[in-house]
């Protein structure tokens, strides 16, 4: 689970068609979700990442709208 906020977020409504570019190398991403936190007004993503082997799984996730990148880049390993 990863939480973004602020810059132009606080500003979308919570049914802009925000998405996440996702990607996992050494691992599979799957259940890929985004919503808008009424509390905070943040955007949340949840996924669930899948080792492809014992190896460290490179995680990496930003938010986009309309093509246009909102978010810096969260950058993960993860050793399974």
């Amino acid at each position: 689970m990863i939480d973004f906020a602020g810059g132009e977020l606080d500003g979308l409504g919570p049914n802009q068609p925000v998405a996440a570019q996702t990607t996992g190398a050494n691992g599979q991403i799957e259940a890929l979700t985004v919503e808008r936190v009424p509390e905070s007004g943040a955007w949340r993503v949840t996924f669930v990442a899948t080792p492809k082997s014992k190896k460290p799984v490179d995680l990496q996730c930003y938010l986009v709208l309309h093509g246009e990148v909102l978010t810096e880049t969260w950058v993960y390993q993860w050793t399974p």
